[in-house]
């Protein structure tokens, strides 16, 4: 019996891989043509959607799916971000002049499609422009997807637009897609039925406006079908072909950029709650998360030489130098930004050891204290930090303060630690390895840093660790799903206290994924004590309207702002306080 892979199962956790927030299912067809690069999209997003209901075939519920597309994206379409085109007439010369008069970036078809097994023929069912209908091939459909340069999505909401004849792996109308240079390609392998399909574009939609990589927005798809429709198993449906790498379609700063003279006189950014957030502190009552730009100032459109730098670099800068060093042979700036991918290189071609060596000849130096750390290191009461970054300067900072704390990392490498954390008591020359779940830390006599991707040990070598490469993140977010990443101390710590991100971006998916399992873990212990939510901020400079909503999602109000100016407003505030 066939089963597709969207169907495989975890049975440890009882779940579903395509259902999953931490495991997307995609399919990555086998095409030597140059994929499409990111398109940076100004406002607005441009849909267009080719209705095709013609007589002689089953009627179609369209109008209801055409009014569940603006739904899910009404804020953006009311804010101008987001625009829908509607193409009643769907035959082919008017899709090839809708295409042609206007830079489309999702192309959403609504319609039928079918699938002949004996001659391995796949097809869309299009209007001949008399009212009848007749089938589109995927070679009859490639010409004009390929000369849309602007086009980075299609989405298929049709049944079998994924099925393909077995002798022939791009006979389908996907796949044929593909091979025109889409990015991605969202479509059925079976057949669907209308509420299910229309449900599965509301949450996709949904998805794309907040933000999600367009995996994640099919897992939200997905997901609503399960949530909306329990009895059905129509969620297995939709199926994601892709070849970009992190599933960023589209470069959606520009979406900001044709607003933000409006924003900034109408309708102007909050700022955080200073006064409610220095009272918490004073309490010890909530928890900072620091991220890459709570350490280095915001990075430029060049990459900075590491070597003239008196800040920590920044990751892309960190991925520059790494690229330079291994030769790197992609000279895509998007590519040679991105740490993950390009460690993973330097691993593969150089060793993991000497990838070590080359972070640490970065991380020991001596780098400036940012404003934010020693305000932390000086507060009175005792604090659990945390950090994802590899530098020492929170440690210094404590240090400079005359204050001891506890200094809990992440390890990775060392097989023999594979389910510990290293702990380092105040003054200890090496750490002990604890469990996760057995860790006990004095959280009430003192602060606590817990580094969350590893760390720089600047006396020796031997527990350097670094969460850097590819491998490395999905090594930690399955710990994370198996609560053998995260110490339960201090997801316990959280259940009671805000969270504070300082520096974090949620455009990184890795910190985004991680963000959801502790929250969804912190919020169950709240639950089960009956507990009352309690707020969450995050402070992070240029803060796009996609990644407000990825914040919010994740049940954190975001503010825009640099990290050095909440410390300074902080800073006042707390001596303001001062008895």
């Amino acid at each position: 019996m066939y089963w597709p892979w969207e169907c495989l199962r975890n049975e440890e956790v009882n779940r579903s891989l395509a259902l999953s927030e931490y495991c997307s299912i995609v399919r990555v067809p086998a095409i030597a043509e140059a994929i499409r690069p990111r398109l940076k999209v100004r406002s607005p997003l441009k849909v267009l959607v080719m209705i095709a209901n013609p007589k002689g075939v089953a009627a179609l519920n369209s109008n209801e799916e055409w009014d569940q597309l603006h739904e899910a994206t009404s804020d953006l379409v009311d804010r101008g971000l987001m625009a829908y085109t509607r193409l009643d007439s769907a035959t082919l010369p008017t899709l090839a002049k809708a295409l042609d008069s206007d830079n489309f970036h999702i192309l959403h078809y609504i319609g039928h499609g079918a699938f002949d097994a004996r001659t391995g023929q796949a097809d869309l069912v299009l209007d001949r422009g008399d009212g009848s209908h007749r089938l589109i091939s995927g070679d009859e459909l490639y010409p004009l997807l390929d000369r849309s340069r602007s086009l980075r999505l299609l989405v298929l909401n049709s049944c079998k637009g994924a099925v393909g004849a077995p002798h022939d792996a791009f006979s389908g109308i996907a796949q044929k897609a593909m091979q025109a240079g889409l990015p991605a390609v969202v479509a059925m392998q079976d057949v669907i039925s209308d509420r299910a399909a229309i449900t599965f574009a509301r949450g996709l939609y949904g998805g794309i406006a907040s933000g999600l990589t367009i995996d994640g927005a099919v897992t939200k798809g997905r997901t609503a079908i399960v949530h909306e429709h329990d009895d059905s198993v129509e969620w297995a449906v939709p199926v994601l072909y892709m070849r970009d790498q992190d599933g960023r379609l589209f470069d959606m700063s520009g979406l900001d950029e044709g607003v933000s003279a409006t924003a900034s006189k109408s309708d102007p950014r909050p700022e955080p709650p200073i006064g409610v957030i220095e009272r918490l502190f004073r309490s010890g009552q909530i928890v900072p998360f620091l991220g890459p730009l709570a350490s280095a100032a915001p990075t430029s459109t060049a990459p900075v030489a590491t070597e003239s730098q008196d800040e920590v670099p920044s990751r892309r800068d960190l991925a520059y130098r790494l690229a330079d060093s291994a030769s790197f042979p992609d000279k895509d700036p998007h590519s040679r930004g991105d740490l993950a991918q390009v460690a993973a290189y330097y691993a593969d071609f150089n060793g993991r050891r000497g990838l070590r060596a080359e972070l640490r000849d970065v991380f020991r130096r001596t780098y400036a204290v940012q404003h934010i750390h020693r305000l932390l290191a000086a507060s009175a009461q005792p604090l659990l930090v945390v950090t994802t970054n590899y530098d020492t300067l929170i440690e210094q900072a404590f240090r400079e303060a005359g204050h001891d704390y506890d200094l809990v990392v992440y390890p990775t490498d060392r097989k023999d630690l594979a389910n510990a954390v290293l702990w380092w008591t105040p003054g200890a020359a090496e750490p002990e390895a604890v469990a996760p779940n057995e860790l006990l830390v004095p959280l009430n006599e003192r602060s606590t840093i817990f580094k969350m991707h590893g760390s720089v040990d600047l006396s020796t070598e031997k527990f350097d660790s670094f969460v850097v490469t590819e491998d490395d993140n999905v090594e930690f977010l399955a710990r994370v799903n198996s609560n053998t990443a995260v110490p339960a101390q201090f997801l316990d710590h959280c259940r009671d206290r805000s969270l504070l991100f300082l520096g974090c971006s949620i455009d990184d998916w890795h910190l985004r994924i991680m963000l959801k399992a502790w929250s969804r873990h912190v919020e169950q212990r709240r639950r089960d004590a009956n507990a009352d939510t309690i707020s969450s901020w995050a402070v992070q400079p240029k803060t796009g309207l996609s990644e407000i909503g990825l914040w919010q999602r994740c049940q954190v109000q975001p503010f825009d702002l640099s990290v050095d100016a909440f410390a300074d407003a902080l800073a006042r505030r707390t001596n303001a306080s001062a008895p």
